[in-house]
C-alpha cells in the first residue's frame, strides 16, 4: 500500500510543486514521517490507522525524494550523475546505515522505542525546518519531467 501511495504521489508531484513551496512540502513530509512512525510503532494493530500510516509513505518518502532529485537537477547542472551519487551515498548510504545501526540497537531494548526514536528524529528535523526554512519562504521546486 505504501508503494502504491508513493507512485500516486510521484504522479501528482508536478501539480503539488506548482502550488506549494519547497519548505511547505518538506515540512509536511517531515511532520507526516513523525506521525507515520508513531502510528506504526504504537497502533499497528488498528487496521485503519495502519493503512493511513502506509498512505503517509507517499509524503514521508515520495515527496521528500522528489524534492531531493529536483534539487540535485537544479544545483548539479551538467553533473547530475555526480549529484545523484552524492545524494544517494549521503541519504541512503550514510543516513541509512546510521539509522539502521541506531534502530537495531534500540530494537533489542524495545520495538516501540525504536519507532519512537525514528519519530523523534523526524520531529526534530521538522522543528529545525520550521526555523531554517523561514529564510526561503517562497522558494518553489521547479517542475519534474
Amino acid at each position: 500500500m505504501g508503494v502504491v501511495a508513493e507512485i500516486v504521489i510521484f504522479l501528482l508531484a508536478p501539480i503539488l510543486f506548482r502550488h506549494f513551496s519547497l519548505p511547505a512540502l518538506m515540512l509536511w513530509s517531515l511532520f507526516l514521517t513523525a506521525v507515520r512512525w508513531l502510528l506504526i510503532g504504537f497502533l499497528a494493530t488498528n487496521l485503519p490507522l495502519l493503512i493511513l500510516a502506509q498512505i503517509f509513505h507517499a509524503f514521508s518518502f515520495g515527496i521528500a525524494h522528489a524534492i531531493a532529485i529536483d534539487w540535485v537537477r537544479q544545483h548539479f547542472q551538467g553533473h547530475q550523475g555526480q549529484g545523484q551519487a552524492l545524494y544517494s551515498s549521503l541519504s541512503f548510504g550514510a543516513g541509512g546505515a546510521a539509522g539502521a545501526l541506531a534502530g537495531g540497537l534500540v530494537w533489542d531494548v524495545s520495538t516501540e522505542y525504536a519507532f519512537l526514536m525514528a519519530s523523534a528524529a523526524a520531529f526534530l528535523a521538522w522543528l529545525i525546518g520550521l526555523r531554517g526554512f523561514r529564510c526561503y519562504p517562497h522558494h518553489k521546486v521547479s517542475s519534474l519531467h
